[in-house]
């Protein structure tokens, strides 16, 4: 694997592993509640991050295929992941992309934490296959901002989970509140 994917991918893991390590500690019944009507459990962000990370490697491993046609990625693409940080940190709520499907209603914590450590394998065995001039191509497509390559792609990814990690540890305290004054 080229060191900066490496480097970038680890940051990336090392981000999920210390979150996991944190909600292990929770009750279950805490990580899949709701904070509020309308708003997801823990348990369905983490769901909302795995479905975009295993459908952006199932995007990736698709388009490499025919990534000897594309050029490199240029600055414009680097000024779209700059726009995505401002616009992932500052406190509006954006709706998920479509692609991501409906929502469920309940989500178990043990089962999506077993399905995104796998994504996450998954990922792993990905980019280590891709080749250096794989990693420079626009072979990842995020629906909003559009075609991005490899370094782009994990830089999207830990923005995309560090917004949502405020979110999980928001529905974590509003819930344990709520047990607390019930």
């Amino acid at each position: 694997m080229n060191l900066k994917v490496a480097a970038k991918f680890e940051h990336l893991q090392n981000s999920h592993r210390q979150l996991i390590a944190m909600l292990d500690k929770e009750t279950q019944k805490i990580l899949e509640t709701s904070p509020a009507p309308g708003k997801w459990s823990v348990t369905q962000v983490m769901y909302h991050l795995n479905k975009a990370e295993s459908l952006s490697a199932l995007y990736v491993s698709k388009k490499r295929l025919g990534a000897a046609q594309l050029k490199h990625t240029g600055m414009w693409a680097q000024i779209k992941i700059l726009i995505a940080w401002i616009g992932f940190n500052i406190p509006v709520k954006y709706p998920a992309a479509k692609v991501l499907g409906d929502m469920p209603a309940y989500v178990n914590y043990e089962q999506i934490k077993a399905e995104w450590l796998k994504t996450l394998q998954t990922l792993a065995s990905l980019l280590e296959s891709l080749s250096d001039d794989e990693i420079h191509k626009p072979i990842f497509k995020q629906p909003f901002f559009g075609r991005w390559n490899i370094f782009q792609m994990l830089t999207f990814m830990q923005i995309h989970f560090n917004r949502h990690k405020k979110q999980i540890l928001r529905a974590i305290e509003v819930v344990k509140n709520k047990s607390t004054t019930s």
